[in-house]
């Protein structure tokens, strides 16, 4: 999670002062990634721990998300004008990434462990088997859709 805010704040922060294209695009692709990294680690949190006080967490965070970003909007509508883009993405990201480092480190002792699974073994990354595997399966599931467009039996045939 922590990797995740910080790269986020980051190219955040440098995709509006940046002039040069190339980079623009490879801090955009850089903000996409860490975006879904994020997305995956607080979704995984917040089932972790409803698991674990049986409450509903997921569905009040969309909640929570909306003000914070009702909020946001309401508060960008004020600078408009007043306070340049690039000033006003760098202070809201900087407290915005001590706030969310604040509270990893107050919650580390309850926080999803790094790595850990309750089956065990390997991860795909140590067996060379599971990606290749997971590759064959991707590639079929694609195929199939792709060439779905067509008839069916010359589907089942390649397929």
């Amino acid at each position: 999670m922590l990797a995740g805010y910080t790269l986020l704040t980051t190219a955040l922060i440098a995709i509006v002062h940046v002039t040069n294209h190339e980079l623009f695009i490879t801090l955009n692709i850089l903000v996409g990634f860490s975006v879904s990294m994020l997305h995956i680690a607080i979704n995984a949190q917040a089932f972790f721990d409803q698991d674990r006080g049986g409450k509903n967490l997921v569905i009040s965070a969309a909640g929570y998300w909306s003000a914070g970003s009702l909020f946001t909007t309401l508060l960008s509508m004020f600078l408009i004008g007043k306070v340049s883009l690039q000033n006003h993405i760098t202070v809201l990201m900087l407290v915005s990434w001590v706030l969310s480092v604040a509270v990893i480190y107050m919650r580390h002792e309850t926080l999803v462990p790094a790595n850990r699974h309750e089956r065990g073994g390997k991860t795909i990354y140590e067996d060379p088997k599971k990606i290749q595997l997971r590759l064959d399966d991707q590639f079929r599931f694609n195929f199939r859709n792709f060439i779905g467009i067509f008839d069916r039996r010359l589907v089942n045939h390649l397929c």
